[in-house]
C-alpha cells in the first residue's frame, strides 16, 4: 500500500469529491500462481460413429432424416438396467392360463416409471413389468433419485420440470416432489449434518478456539425473510455451526435476524463445550450494541474483533484512515 501522499488535516470535502492521497497496489509476490491450462484442440470433428460399430446388427433401429418425426413423437423413460434385463429374460405367454384367450400388451405411466402389462380379453393379468424397482410404500426408485438429484444439485422443481417437458420425459408432479422431499430427503440431510457436526465438534471440545462469523440474508434490504449465520474455525477453516432463522421467530423484524442468529450460534458452541476466546465479525451495529451491553453487565464473553468492511470504497477508507494522524497530533500537543 502506497501512502506517500500527505493527509489533508482540514478536509471538509464531501465523499463524492474526495480523492484519497494513496492508492492500493498488489505486490508481485502476492499474486496467485495459476497453472496454464493445456490447450485443447477443438479442430477434432470426430463423433460417436468413429468408435466401435454398435449401430450395426439386426434389431438396431437407425433413423434417417426422413424418419425424424418418429423420434420427436416418441417418449423417453427412466429405465434401470436390472429391470431391463429381467424384461429380456421374461417368458411372455401368448395365451391366458385361466381362460386360454389371447393376451394383449398394455402400457401405463406412473410418475417416471413405465409399466407393461400382459392382459387377456377377460381382464386376467398374465405378466407385469416395471422399468424401476419399487421401494417402501410403492415409491419408485427413479422418483426418489430424481427428486434427490434435483435437491442436492441446487436445482428447483421448475427447472427440472421444464427440462423434462422439452425432452417429453415423464417425471413426478410438484406435489409428489415436495412429499418426497419432506418425507425422505430433508430428514436424511438433517441427520447427516447432525452426525457430521457432532463428529467435527468433538475435535474442539475444551480447546481455545477463534471463530469467524458472518450472516447472509435471502434478499437485500429490510424485506429479508431468512438469515443463515455461519461460524468457522480460523485455523482449519472448518464450519462449526450454521444457524438459520425465519423473521417470524424475531417478531417479524428482519433487522433482528443476524443478531439473534449470532447469539444462538455462540450459545450452541458454548453448550457443546467449545471455548470460544475470540470472535471475528463484520461491522454490524446490533452485534456491536450487544458487545457493549454484555461489557456493561460484566458478563463473561469472548474477545470481539470487528475489521473494516471488505469491499469498502477507497475514498471512504481514505477519509477514515486520514483521521488517525489528526488524533495522534492532538494527543502530542496536549502532553
Amino acid at each position: 500500500m502506497d501512502t506517500s501522499g500527505q493527509f489533508d488535516i482540514e478536509d471538509d470535502s464531501s465523499d463524492e469529491d474526495y480523492e484519497p492521497s494513496f492508492c492500493f497496489t498488489e505486490r508481485p509476490d502476492a499474486a496467485i500462481d495459476i497453472e496454464e491450462e493445456e490447450e485443447v484442440d477443438e479442430t477434432d470433428t470426430g463423433d460417436e460413429s468413429d468408435g466401435p460399430e454398435y449401430d450395426q446388427g439386426p434389431g438396431v433401429e437407425r433413423l434417417t432424416i426422413d424418419s425424424m418425426d418418429s423420434l420427436l413423437s416418441d417418449t423417453p423413460f427412466l429405465v434401470y438396467k436390472d429391470c431391463l434385463l429381467r424384461l429380456v429374460q421374461m417368458n411372455i405367454p401368448t395365451s391366458c392360463q385361466q381362460c386360454k384367450s389371447s393376451v394383449e400388451l398394455m402400457s401405463d405411466v406412473v410418475g417416471s416409471a413405465l409399466y407393461f402389462s400382459w392382459v387377456c380379453s377377460n381382464g386376467h393379468l398374465a405378466k407385469k413389468w416395471c422399468s424401476q424397482p419399487l421401494l417402501n410404500r410403492r415409491l419408485h426408485s427413479g422418483d426418489l433419485m430424481l427428486s434427490a438429484a434435483s435437491l442436492l444439485s441446487g436445482n428447483n422443481f421448475q427447472k427440472i420440470s421444464d427440462f423434462a417437458k422439452v425432452m417429453k420425459l415423464p417425471i413426478v408432479n410438484i406435489s409428489t416432489y415436495h412429499r418426497i422431499q419432506r418425507t425422505y430427503l430433508v430428514p436424511s440431510i438433517d441427520q447427516f449434518w447432525i452426525n457430521h457436526q457432532t463428529s467435527t465438534l468433538e475435535d474442539y471440545i475444551g480447546k481455545d478456539v477463534v471463530v469467524l462469523g458472518d450472516g447472509r440474508m435471502d434478499s437485500p434490504g429490510h424485506c429479508a425473510q431468512y438469515c443463515s449465520y455461519t461460524f468457522m474455525e480460523m485455523e482449519s477453516k472448518t464450519i462449526l455451526c450454521i444457524i438459520t432463522l425465519d423473521k417470524r421467530m424475531t417478531e417479524n423484524k428482519s433487522t433482528n435476524l443476524e443478531k439473534t442468529c449470532f447469539e444462538k450460534g455462540l450459545k450452541f458452541l458454548k453448550d457443546a463445550g467449545v471455548n470460544v476466546v475470540e470472535v471475528v465479525t463484520d461491522a454490524h451495529v446490533q452485534i456491536g450494541a450487544l458487545m457493549n451491553f454484555l461489557f456493561q453487565k460484566k458478563i463473561s464473553m469472548p474477545t470481539f474483533v470487528i475489521p473494516l468492511t471488505y469491499g469498502m470504497e477507497p475514498r471512504t477508507l481514505g477519509k477514515r484512515l486520514s483521521r488517525f494522524p489528526k488524533r495522534r497530533v492532538k494527543r502530542t500537543n496536549l502532553c
